[in-house]
C-alpha cells in the first residue's frame, strides 16, 4: 500500500492568514525537505518540475506551508531560486519568522532585565511595526546590547561582533508561526535509552576525545573586607566531578575562574552544578547521524522506533558505538520530509554550544544542499539512461554491509541517491523505480507470488484505467473502485464496503465527493444523450441535514411507501406543504382539523409556541397570513405585485436568498416559520406605522408575547405587513377564530420544549451510531454556539428523580413528567437542582458541559416514554 502524501501548500506573497487550505502544489521532483538546527536554519528546500501546474508560482516571495515533526504546520518564504533548468526549478524558503530581519534596530541596551523583558524592549524598539511577537519563559536578568542589526541576528546571529541573545543567556530561540520565543531550552528529556553499540549503516558516529579537565583549580573573586589592603582572589584546588572516578591515568586538570564567587562553597557549587551538570565539560563531545529511513528498514528497528518520535532540542542517553559510558545527547539538527511525515535523518549530540551565522549565512548553506540534490537528479538521468542501453550493468550493493540480509542492484552506488533498484532477501525478488524503499511495484515473491503493477497469481489487483481522452480514470486498490478526475487528481466518487460501527462488512455502497455529482441515467436511442433520472447533486455536503437527492421523469412505487420517524428527516412536503401522517409529535396534527389550511395553521401555531410565542400572538400572524396567503407557503402573489409566501415577502427574492443561504428549500412551511423568527430575533420587518398612531411602538419581541388577539392582529398588519389599508377589522375577526379553534386541541405533546434557549447545532441524531458506544445513539447531541457553557433547562413540567454521575453520561439529570414520559440530560458541567425538586418548563436545571464520554461542549438529550430506558425519538415531542 503506498504512502499517502501530505500536501504542501502555496500562498501568495502578501498572505497573513494560513488557516484556509492555500493551493496544493504536488508536484516536486523530489521529496522536498525541511532542515532545522537549533539557533541556526530553519528552512524549506524544494525541487519543483518545470512543468508542473504551478511552475509559474514558485516564484521569490511567494509562501509555503508544510508539516513539521512537531505536528504543527509552518509557512516558509521562498527568498531564493538557486537553479532554472529545462526539468526543474530549485528554491530555498526560510521559517516566516525570518521576515523579521527585514526590520532593524538602531540602538539597544538593557542593564538588569529579564529575558521576557529584553523579548518585548526588542519588539518595542524596531523601526516599523511587524505582526511578530516577542516572548520568553527566561527569568534570570542579564545585561544585552544591539547597535544598528537586525532581529534575528541580534537573537541568534552574528550580533556585530558581540554575543547574541542566545549566547547571552543560555537560550535557544523557538519559531512558531509568527511568534519567536528564547527558551531554556527547546524539547524535553524523553526517558528513553538508545544503545548504538550493534553496528548499523545507518548510524554515523564522531566522538571528540581530546582532553576533557575532570579535575579542576578554581578562581574566584577578591574576598570583602579592608579595600587598602591587597588582597589575593580566593582559590579551590583541585575539585573533581560528583559521581566520576578520577585517576591518575586518567586526571586532566583544568583551571576556571568565576568573579562572582565570593567564597570557597560559592566556587564548589559553581562547578558541580554549572561546569560538570550542566555543561558536562569532562565527558568527551560526541554526535550520531542517524538516517532515519534507512534505519526503518533493518531488523533492529524495533529497538529504535522511539527515535522517530523525537523533537528538535529532545534529550536521549545514548551509549555510543564507540563503547564509551552512557551519554546525555540532544536531538540538535534534523532533515524532514514534510510530505512523508517522516525524519531522513536526526543528529543527537551532546555539543549544544549556540551556532552564530547571518542570515545570508544560512541561505548559502542550504543552497550547497539544493545543488547536491538537483545533481543528483541529473545523475540519475545519466545512469537510467545507461542502464537502459546496455552500456551499465548497474552496481551491487549489501544491506546492511555489516550484516547483510538484502542485496540489491541499484543504478547509481549509493542507496541514498539511487532510484531504479532491484531488491532480493529471504522473502522475494522486488523492481523499484523509487529508491531502495520503495514502493516495489514489481515482484516475485517467494511463495511464488508474481505482482506486476496489475496482475497478481491471475487476480486484477491495484489496476488503473484510463480513458482516451484521458480526462478521466478509474482506480481499484485495497476493496476500492475510485473514480477520479485526471486534470485536477481529485477523486469523484468510489464504491466500498459499508460497515457497522464494529467495523464489520453489512454490504457496499456508491459514494458521491462533495462537489461532484452521482447520477443514475438512461440514454435516448439513436442519439447517445443521456437523462438523469436520479442525482446526488454536486452541492450535496455528506453532513446529516445537507444531503441532497434529486429525481426526475416518472416515478412507479410498488408496495408501502413508509415516511416515520426513524430516522432523523420525517417530513414529506408536496409542493411546499407538509404532509402528516399518524403518530405522535410535532408533525401529528388532532383529527378535527381536516383542511390544508387547518393542519398548516396548526403547524405554524405548534413552531411559534415552541419558540415561546403567546398563542394569541400566534392568532393573530395566522388572521394576517389568512388575507395574505391562504396560509399556503408555495404562493405567489394573485395581483402580480411580486409578493410571496405565507406573509406574501416583497420582493420574492428576499426570502429566496436568505433560505438559500441557509440550505433551506424557500418553498416549505418549516422555512417559511424559521425566516419569520429570524426577523424577530433581529427586529427585521417590523416598524411603526404613522397611519395607525392608535397603536404605540413595541418591538418584535414584545409583539410576541401580547396577550390579546385583536391587538396582535392589529399590530401584525400595521406593522409588519404595511398594506395600503391597515385598517382591517375582518384580520381580527378571522384571527379570533383561530384563536378559538386552536387553543384547546391537543397533539399529546403540549408542555415540551427545547431544553436549550440560545443559538445551537443538532450535532447527531438519536437513531445513529453513538460516538465511541457502538451502539444506537438513543436521543439527540445539541451542541451551542461556538462551544459555549449555555443553561439547559427542562423541556416539561416534572419531579427531579435522579442527579449522579457515570463513565458515560458524565454530570446527569433524569425528570419523571408523571404522564408516562422521562427526559434525560447528559454530559452536564453542573447542576441547579436537587433530587426531589419539582420544575417547570421554565426552570434551569444545570448547565452544559462535556463530561463522561465527550469530545466537546453538548448536551446529550433523551426521551423515554412508557417505562424508564424505553427511549423514543426527541422529535416526537419537541419541534427542533
Amino acid at each position: 500500500m503506498s504512502l499517502e502524501l501530505e500536501h504542501i501548500r502555496l500562498y501568495e506573497s502578501n498572505e497573513t492568514d494560513f488557516s484556509h487550505n492555500g493551493q496544493i502544489i504536488p508536484d516536486f521532483e523530489d521529496e522536498p525537505v525541511i532542515n532545522r538546527i537549533i539557533n541556526s536554519r530553519f528552512v524549506f528546500t524544494g525541487v519543483y518540475n518545470r512543468f508542473g501546474q504551478f511552475a509559474d508560482q514558485i516564484k521569490t516571495g511567494n509562501i509555503i506551508k508544510a508539516y513539521t515533526p512537531d505536528g504543527t504546520y509552518q509557512p516558509f518564504r521562498i527568498t531564493q531560486i538557486t537553479n532554472r533548468t529545462l526539468k526543474s526549478i530549485s528554491f530555498v524558503a526560510n521559517h516566516i519568522c525570518f521576515d523579521a530581519n527585514r526590520n532593524f534596530i538602531e540602538s539597544f541596551f538593557v542593564e538588569n532585565k529579564t529575558v521576557k523583558q529584553i523579548m518585548d524592549e526588542i519588539q518595542n524598539s524596531l523601526a516599523f511595526s511587524q505582526r511578530f511577537k516577542y516572548q520568553s519563559d527566561i527569568l534570570t536578568k542579564h545585561q544585552f546590547t544591539i547597535t544598528g542589526n537586525y532581529p534575528v541576528d541580534a537573537m541568534i546571529g552574528s550580533n556585530n561582533q558581540a554575543q547574541n541573545l542566545a549566547g547571552v543567556v543560555d537560550g535557544e530561540l523557538d519559531m512558531d508561526m509568527f511568534t519567536m520565543t528564547m527558551k531554556e531550552r527547546l524539547g524535553e528529556d524523553k526517558g528513553f535509552t538508545v544503545d548504538f553499540g550493534v553496528n548499523l549503516d545507518s548510524i554515523e558516529e564522531e566522538i571528540q576525545d581530546d582532553l576533557r579537565p575532570n579535575c579542576l583549580f578554581l578562581t574566584g573573586g577578591t574576598p570583602e573586607g579592608d579595600y587598602d589592603q591587597e588582597k589575593d582572589p580566593i582559590t579551590v584546588s583541585y575539585v573533581e566531578p560528583n559521581g566520576f572516578v578520577v585517576t591518575d591515568e586518567n586526571r586532566v586538570i583544568g583551571s576556571y575562574t568565576n568573579s562572582e564567587c565570593q567564597t570557597k562553597d560559592e566556587l564548589r557549587k559553581w562547578a558541580q552544578e554549572e561546569l560538570f551538570s550542566k555543561q558536562q565539560i569532562h565527558l568527551p563531545k560526541a554526535s550520531h547521524t542517524v538516517k532515519m529511513i534507512d534505519l526503518a528498514s533493518t531488523d533492529e528497528y524495533a529497538e529504535y522506533k522511539e527515535l522517530f518520535q523525537l523533537q528538535i532540542g529532545d534529550t536521549v542517553s545514548v551509549k555510543p558505538l564507540s563503547g564509551a559510558e552512557i551519554l546525555k545527547e540532544r536531538v540538535v539538527e534534523y532533515n524532514w520530509y514534510p510530505r512523508k511525515k517522516m525524519y531522513k535523518d536526526i543528529v543527537l549530540g551532546t555539543e549544544t554550544s549556540k551556532y552564530t551565522h547571518t542570515v545570508e549565512d544560512i541561505v548559502q548553506n542550504t543552497n550547497t544542499k539544493i545543488v547536491e540534490t538537483r545533481e543528483i537528479l541529473h545523475g540519475d538521468l545519466l545512469n537510467a539512461s545507461a542502464v537502459i542501453t546496455g552500456n551499465d550493468g548497474g552496481h551491487v550493493t549489501f544491506q546492511p554491509k555489516n550484516r547483510p540480509s538484502d542485496i540489491g542492484i541499484m543504478d547509481t552506488d549509493d542507496i541514498e541517491t539511487a532510484k531504479r533498484v532491484l531488491r532480493m532477501n529471504k522473502s522475494g525478488i522486488g523492481f523499484s523505480k523509487n529508491g531502495w524503499n520503495g514502493p516495489y511495484e514489481t515482484a516475485w515473491t517467494i511463495d511464488g507470488v508474481f505482482n506486476a503493477n496489475f496482475i497478481k497469481a491471475g487476480t486484477l489487483e491495484g489496476i488503473e484505467f484510463r480513458t482516451v481522452d484521458d480526462n478521466f480514470m478509474i482506480r481499484i486498490r485495497d476493496g476500492i473502485i475510485q473514480f477520479y478526475d485526471v486534470k485536477t487528481n481529485k477523486q469523484l466518487g468510489n464504491v466500498s464496503a459499508m460497515r457497522n460501527g464494529s467495523g464489520d462488512v453489512i454490504g457496499f455502497g456508491l459514494n458521491q465527493t462533495p462537489g461532484y455529482s452521482l447520477s443514475l441515467g438512461s440514454t435516448v436511442p439513436g442519439t447517445g444523450d443521456s437523462l438523469t433520472v436520479l442525482e446526488i447533486p454536486k452541492e450535496s455536503t455528506g453532513a446529516n441535514d445537507e444531503t441532497l437527492l434529486r429525481t426526475w421523469r416518472t416515478w412507479e412505487h410498488h408496495g408501502d411507501l413508509v415516511v416515520n420517524g426513524t430516522l432523523s428527516c420525517t417530513r414529506l412536503i408536496v409542493n411546499g406543504n407538509e404532509i402528516t401522517g399518524g403518530g405522535s409529535g410535532s408533525g401529528v396534527t388532532p383529527p378535527e382539523l381536516t383542511t390544508d389550511q387547518e393542519k398548516n395553521a396548526w403547524q405554524i401555531w405548534q413552531f411559534f409556541k415552541a419558540k415561546g410565542w403567546s398563542e394569541q400572538a400566534i392568532a393573530g400572524m395566522l388572521g394576517n397570513m389568512e388575507s395574505e396567503s391562504g396560509i399556503i407557503p408555495d404562493i405567489d402573489e394573485h395581483s402580480g405585485g411580486g409578493g410571496y409566501g405565507l406573509v406574501q415577502w416583497t420582493p420574492k427574492s428576499k426570502l429566496v436568498d436568505w433560505c438559500t443561504e441557509r440550505g433551506l428549500d424557500y418553498r416549505t412551511l418549516d422555512a417559511q416559520c424559521q425566516r419569520i423568527q429570524w426577523e424577530v430575533e433581529n427586529n427585521v420587518q417590523w416598524f411603526a406605522n404613522p397611519q395607525r398612531p392608535d397603536l404605540p411602538y413595541i418591538s418584535f419581541s414584545q409583539f410576541t408575547k401580547l396577550p390579546d388577539v385583536k391587538s396582535a392582529a392589529d399590530y401584525f398588519i400595521a406593522f409588519y405587513e404595511h398594506p395600503a389599508d391597515p385598517w382591517q377589522p375582518n384580520r381580527q375577526t378571522q384571527a379570533q377564530r383561530w384563536y378559538d379553534l386552536l387553543k384547546n386541541l391537543s397533539s399529546g405533546t403540549e408542555g415540551w420544549q427545547n431544553p436549550v434557549r440560545s443559538a445551537y447545532t443538532i450535532t447527531q441524531e438519536w437513531d445513529q451510531i453513538g460516538w465511541g458506544t457502538g451502539e444506537i445513539h438513543g436521543g439527540i447531541d445539541i451542541a451551542s454556539a461556538g462551544g459555549a457553557k449555555v443553561p439547559v433547562y427542562a423541556a416539561h413540567a416534572g419531579t427531579v428523580i435522579t442527579r449522579t454521575f457515570d463513565s458515560t453520561g458524565g454530570n446527569y439529570i433524569v425528570i419523571d413528567h408523571g404522564n408516562g414520559y422521562w427526559s434525560y440530560y447528559g454530559h452536564l458541567d453542573s447542576f441547579n437542582v436537587s433530587v426531589g425538586q419539582t420544575v417547570t418548563n421554565a426552570t434551569q436545571i444545570g448547565v452544559m458541559g462535556t463530561t463522561g464520554l465527550s469530545t466537546g461542549v453538548h448536551l446529550h438529550f433523551e426521551v423515554w416514554k412508557g417505562s424508564q430506558w424505553n427511549r423514543i425519538n426527541p422529535r416526537d415531542v419537541i419541534n427542533f
